[in-house]
């Protein structure tokens, strides 16, 4: 839709289908990314331009509940990275927008961690060196346990996870508050919320400043 009248741009079908359980655009606006309802949980991506489908890979056996696109691509090609969420399971997606070659990875959670649902998910803000590559974190994903965890640059296995509330995580956004420089990382602050009412407001290293509860009429607490 046009954000200023409602105007439809583009109509975009997926096909015989359930249903979408995620959706997301990439960054430049150019890629929609789609989680079709099927039995493969397909994941379905289309032009921004003419609605076109360009590619299309087997999801799993398991919903997918979350999407969310690098925040830079991978040069050459350019390669996309999109990070698919869903019922005890990621996967990180590679989509080369010149070849239209589509791949996945199944995600991992490490040894002697229990699988939980990965219910929300968005990229971060990363430094781009002299040679225009991009690195450190990529993605930051909230799971149904709580806990929040960080996926670097280029890897499908997730180092720590870091407890941040008593119910699930269901909603996160990462906020960009400074630029990152090829000396210096951005300045993000992270917002959480869960099923219990809670809001937190996290530095980019997970640590809390600030909280609010929704079910209260006492303000903010630092």
């Amino acid at each position: 839709w046009k954000s200023a009248d409602g105007q439809i741009l583009q109509t975009i079908d997926c096909g015989a289908v359930g249903g979408v359980s995620a959706i997301k655009i990439s960054p430049d606006g150019s890629f929609v990314a789609a989680a079709c309802q099927d039995v493969d949980h397909t994941i379905k991506l289309f032009s921004v331009d003419d609605g076109s489908m360009l590619a299309t890979i087997i999801g799993g056996d398991k919903k997918v509940l979350c999407l969310a696109f690098s925040e830079v691509p991978i040069t050459p090609g350019p390669v996309w990275r999109i990070l698919q969420g869903g019922v005890k399971h990621f996967r990180v997606i590679s989509y080369n927008a010149a070849t239209r070659a589509i791949t996945s990875k199944t995600g991992g959670y490490g040894a002697d961690v229990r699988k939980s649902h990965v219910i929300c998910a968005s990229s971060v803000p990363m430094p781009i060196g002299e040679d225009g590559t991009a690195s450190g974190n990529e993605f930051l994903i909230g799971l149904s346990d709580g806990s929040l965890a960080f996926l670097g640059r280029g890897e499908s296995k997730v180092g720590a996870f870091n407890p941040i509330l008593k119910g699930a995580v269901n909603a996160l956004y990462v906020a960009k508050l400074k630029e990152a420089t090829p000396e210096e990382p951005a300045v993000l602050k992270v917002v959480v919320a869960g099923t219990n009412g809670v809001i937190k407001v996290l530095d980019q290293e997970l640590q809390p400043e600030r909280e609010c509860a929704l079910c209260s009429v006492q303000p903010c607490t630092a």
